[in-house]
């Protein structure tokens, strides 16, 4: 009978069993540090991108339904208390005046979107945008940066039902957008139009400036910053991106 060798399996030493550890180890550290910037990078991506969509679906809307459309959003702070900033889309046909004079009561809402939040994220003016990223805008001397807008008061039934300053753009029937923060004076007093004007001129651009927060200030030095400058005409938006 023929006998065939037998060989035994070879063990793992201790000493190499340290070595692969202490590889492993020294990765982990090396890649520990990265890990904020990395979810940061993240967070601010799913800001861009919703905020997009939130813009695209009510402009869609306001083109199908033939009323006008909003996307609203405010800088807030989660229950933890970190800086966050949250956006959503509704309709209304008409906004009546409330009790206080600067506040608008907007009627018959018809919520388009979920409450979107972002934490870590804040709409900032665009003069606190990163240099190099103005330069790739297409917008000319006459945009205005939504942040910079007086906002409005705005009391929303259920959905915000104290009211809560709001930074608002408004799609109109035709697909045009403006910041609706607009009133008139009267007797010397600001006091907010009845009723949607829908023959309010749009504005040309309207700049969206998302910056990341720390210690409830904008991070200027934070490279991960992005903003959103939307054609009021047409309803194109550039989105600018490190």
């Amino acid at each position: 009978m023929t006998r065939f060798p037998h060989h035994r399996a070879r063990a793992f030493t201790l000493v190499e069993l340290l070595v692969v550890i202490g590889i492993t180890a020294a990765l982990i550290f090396a890649t520990v540090p990265a890990l904020p910037s990395l979810l940061g990078n993240r967070g601010m991506s799913k800001a861009v991108t919703e905020t997009w969509n939130l813009l695209e679906l009510s402009r869609n809307h306001a083109l199908t339904s033939s009323q006008p459309t909003f996307v609203a959003f405010q800088n807030t702070k989660t229950l933890d208390g970190e800086d966050a900033l949250t956006a959503f889309a509704f309709s209304s046909l008409v906004t009546r005046p409330s009790i206080s004079p600067s506040t608008k009561q907007l009627n018959d809402i018809q919520v388009l979107s979920n409450i979107h939040r972002w934490t870590g994220v804040k709409l900032a003016e665009w003069d606190k945008l990163d240099a190099e990223l103005k330069k790739l805008r297409f917008a000319g001397a006459d945009s205005k940066s939504l942040a910079s807008a007086p906002g409005l008061n705005v009391s929303i039934g259920n959905l915000v039902p104290e009211p809560a300053w709001l930074f608002t753009i408004m799609f109109s029937p035709q697909g045009k957008a403006m910041i609706y923060s607009s009133f008139t004076t009267t007797d010397g007093k600001n006091t907010y139009t009845p009723d949607i004007d829908l023959n309010t001129p749009y504005d040309r651009f309207i700049d969206l400036v998302l910056l990341p927060t720390r210690g409830g200030n904008v991070d200027s030095n934070n490279p991960d910053q992005a903003a959103l400058v939307l054609n009021g005409a047409s309803g194109h938006i550039q989105i600018l991106r490190p």
